[in-house]
């Protein structure tokens, strides 16, 4: 058990890095939810960010559930249209996360988007334990 283990149970919140030249104030909230066994993790994002300018209608936004190897994951999720809007995939992502010592998270998002490619892109994230 290393003091970088992930810590059973715990929601770690954050915030994406702004993207390079994207005015965004304070960067996209994220949150990694750790399960109770330590074994998995899953990513909980409102909103997928636009490295563009623009916007659109709802979306809904899932991620699956990943494994933690070595204090690491790489998580995958959709944003589609609600249904309303007509559905839809809208862009997928990834998120590569570490977890570090002091109760604290770090890594990588990308997001690609279906139907406007130059909305996609890279970012780094940093998250830590959420105190209650």
């Amino acid at each position: 058990f290393g003091a970088s283990a992930p810590v059973k149970g715990a929601t770690y919140s954050g915030r994406l890095n702004p993207g390079h030249g994207i005015p965004l104030s304070d960067g996209t909230p994220i949150a990694l939810k750790v399960s109770a066994s330590g074994k998995k993790v899953t990513v909980q994002m409102e909103s997928f960010p636009l490295f563009c300018e623009g916007g659109g209608p709802p979306q809904i936004i899932k991620f699956k559930s990943a494994a933690i190897t070595n204090d690491r994951f790489t998580a995958t999720g959709t944003e589609t249209a609600e249904a309303k809007f007509g559905g839809g995939l809208t862009a997928t992502a990834t998120v590569n996360g570490k977890f570090v010592a002091g109760g604290k998270a770090k890594g990588s998002f990308e997001d690609k988007f279906t139907k406007a490619p130059t909305c996609g892109g890279k970012t780094t994230d940093r998250a830590k334990v959420a105190t209650p």
